[in-house]
């Protein structure tokens, strides 16, 4: 009887998200499908043109012999600075040209390749994900704040926070595997690579648009939930980064803040990746702690260039000014510890399942 009462507590949480989520369902079926339909618009508006043409080149190049040949020449560098091999820093920076997802993709084909050892592939995974130069600079700068040296503050703020994570994360892991195995791989010999590279990014593509049109639908139920503004910025912040940089800057929340929400890159983010953090072998857990960090560190490095560089926020302020205001913004502290407490959600999240 014991056992049974423990068993049900234990899957009490999901059996009333389950219920809330159909009475959202029944109650507000055309705010819900205004969501995906907003999702949809997103994702063909802005998540696709940036990531569709990278993901094709990033898993070209992963696949060719020019990653071999920069793996190798960046060998010694790689494991000096961050305990990693050369392949690790490559997929860090295919990551940080193309995006969030590109960097943890490029990390396990490389890890299932054998180019990468388990404990190399677990320290790149802890820093390769980061936003891309074209949604910091140009679509949260140039086109949300309207000032692109905001852009720029930020996506450098959000380079010095990864970097940092990379240093830190060169002491974690399996000290024994000091050798990269990538030096005995052999060039995957097939003469349709672009085909098989197009096929690959197309099936990671319909990943990352399902999970944008679930937290899309998302924020907008709980718009119809909720009046309680600052509740629904938070949520949207935590769930999709787009829709959270978007009602950030609507709310005039700070530029630190803002960093923050691309540091942290959102649940949406998270999913997109889980499949290739299960196939490495790498805690669901232990990543989500890495993001939330990145975030706080991120927030941290922007507040202080804004400090030698206050002119980059100087037009985003004037375009901010007749925007409504969220108490929020007013505390970078308090909203950090905030962006931290979003560990507890991964107390339900089963990272053990296979994914098919």
């Amino acid at each position: 009887m014991k056992n049974s009462s423990v068993k049900i507590l234990k899957h009490l949480p999901k059996i009333i998200i389950i219920i809330l989520s159909l009475l959202c369902l029944l109650l507000f079926p055309k705010e819900i499908g205004e969501g995906v339909k907003k999702g949809l618009y997103l994702s063909g508006e802005s998540v696709i043109p940036a990531l569709f043409p990278f993901m094709i080149l990033s898993a070209y190049i992963s696949s060719s012999p020019y990653a071999l040949y920069f793996s190798r020449k960046t060998e010694k560098l790689a494991r000096k600075l961050f305990n990693i091999s050369g392949a690790g820093l490559t997929a860090v920076l295919l990551g940080i040209l193309g995006g969030y997802p590109i960097g943890a993709k490029t990390a396990e084909e490389f890890y299932l390749r054998k180019m990468l050892s388990k404990a190399d592939t677990h320290r790149t995974l802890s820093w390769c994900v980061n936003p891309s130069p074209a949604f910091v600079i140009t679509a949260v700068g140039s086109f949300m704040l309207q000032n692109t040296k905001s852009g720029i503050i930020m996506y450098i703020s959000v380079l010095l926070s990864s970097f940092t994570i990379g240093l830190f994360s060169r002491f974690t892991g399996d000290k024994t595997e000091a050798e990269s195995l990538y030096k005995t791989e052999t060039v995957i010999d097939r003469k349709d690579i672009f085909i098989i590279s197009v096929a690959s990014a197309s099936k990671s593509m319909l990943l990352i648009c399902a999970w944008v049109l679930f937290f899309s639908a998302v924020c907008t139920g709980m718009n119809a939930l909720t009046d309680n503004k600052s509740l629904t910025l938070f949520i949207k912040a935590l769930a999709e980064v787009t829709t959270g940089c978007e009602s950030a800057v609507n709310s005039n929340i700070s530029l630190p803040l803002i960093c923050a929400l691309l540091g942290f890159g959102g649940f949406a983010v998270i999913f997109q990746i889980s499949p290739y953090l299960q196939n490495c072998g790498y805690d669901l857990k232990l990543f989500i702690c890495w993001r939330a960090i990145s975030g706080a560190l991120s927030a941290f490095f922007c507040s202080a260039l804004l400090k030698i560089f206050p002119q980059a926020q100087t037009v985003s302020q004037t375009i901010l000014a007749g925007r409504t205001e969220i108490t929020l913004s007013h505390s970078i502290g308090a909203s950090i510890i905030l962006l931290l407490t979003c560990i507890v959600f991964i107390l339900e999240v089963d990272n053990k399942q296979k994914v098919c």
